[in-house]
């Protein structure tokens, strides 16, 4: 039986970006889920597995920003959007809202079955303003691995404030130093307010945190 994290991010391996919840306003495909995420630390991009009552290797998907579970868009459709209020563990339902992951150990991602449906969530290979989109689709396994996402535990994950300062275990700052023309970064600054320990952090599309030293300018 396959065990996943409670909160995560979804990778697609087919075209590398992020599972997200659509919010503009604007979009005709609000509210829909799209593989459209540039940036992993967003308030849309994370989601919930919520394992089933009726079967533990079946699991409910939530959209942590709306609080929604994943559902089809209606009864004749087959795009996926986060749009159920409630868990749905009938499967003679279209409103049901049980999937069923299944792991790829070649690819080291996971495959989603719509229960009711039998077909696996792929990212949807059209024009605008659908493509992208997530939607219910093929019984067998994509050869463009459109079905695949890799799935990163978000309590994984760092955010730091912008501004940061080190402290070692002597006690003192970690702070700029040029030496023989030199630059350095050397724990000996006793001053909480020397600007030379200010440091800048940048968190990188992918989630990886760059730290640059205010004074030299450099990472």
């Amino acid at each position: 039986m396959v065990q996943l994290p409670k909160s995560v991010v979804l990778k697609s391996k087919y075209n590398h970006n992020y599972l997200r919840f659509v919010n503009e306003a604007c979009s005709p495909v609000r509210t829909f889920m799209q593989y459209s995420g540039k940036e992993i630390l967003s308030p849309f991009t994370p989601f919930e597995f919520e394992q089933a009552k009726c079967d533990p290797s079946l699991y409910h998907i939530k959209c942590c920003y709306n609080n929604k579970y994943w559902v089809s868009l209606a009864r004749d459709h087959h795009f996926i959007v986060a749009g159920a209020d409630r868990k749905d563990e009938d499967k003679s339902k279209w409103t049901c809202t049980l999937f069923r992951p299944v792991y790829d150990n070649c690819h080291q991602s996971f495959r989603f079955c719509h229960v009711h449906l039998g077909l696996n969530v792929v990212l949807w290979r059209v024009g605008p303003p659908y493509g992208e989109c997530l939607r219910a689709q093929w019984s067998v396994p994509d050869k463009d691995l459109c079905d695949l996402s890799v799935v990163i535990d978000w309590g994984s994950l760092w955010s730091l404030p912008k501004f940061i300062a080190f402290r070692g275990d002597n006690g003192s700052y970690l702070t700029a130093r040029s030496i023989d023309n030199y630059s350095y970064l050397q724990f000996s600054s006793n001053n909480i307010d020397d600007p030379t320990i200010q440091m800048e952090t940048f968190i990188t599309n992918d989630g990886k945190i760059r730290v640059k030293s205010a004074h030299f300018q450099k990472f």
